[in-house]
């Protein structure tokens, strides 16, 4: 096994603990938990992979897109 194969392994073995911080779910920790203590275990991953999944369909993280109709220029007109 080369490094790379090592690395790429190691990076599917945390997919759901990476999943839950960038998808900002509530329990990302215990999540990476999860993952961390009974991953090894298919049943762990599958286990923490549904718990990122369902956290994030039933609470999506707040997301506001910005306001690309105005200028920054514009802002800082209607500021006082």
């Amino acid at each position: 096994m080369t490094i790379i194969e090592a690395i790429l392994l190691l990076v599917l073995y945390f997919v759901p603990t990476i999943l839950a911080k960038k998808l900002h779910v509530k329990d990302a920790s215990s999540i990476s938990y999860v993952n961390l203590v009974f991953g090894w275990t298919v049943l762990g991953w599958i286990l923490a992979l549904t718990w990122v999944m369902t956290e994030w369909i039933q609470q999506p993280p707040d997301y506001e897109p910005e306001n690309t109709t105005e200028k920054s220029s514009d802002k800082k007109d209607h500021q006082t």
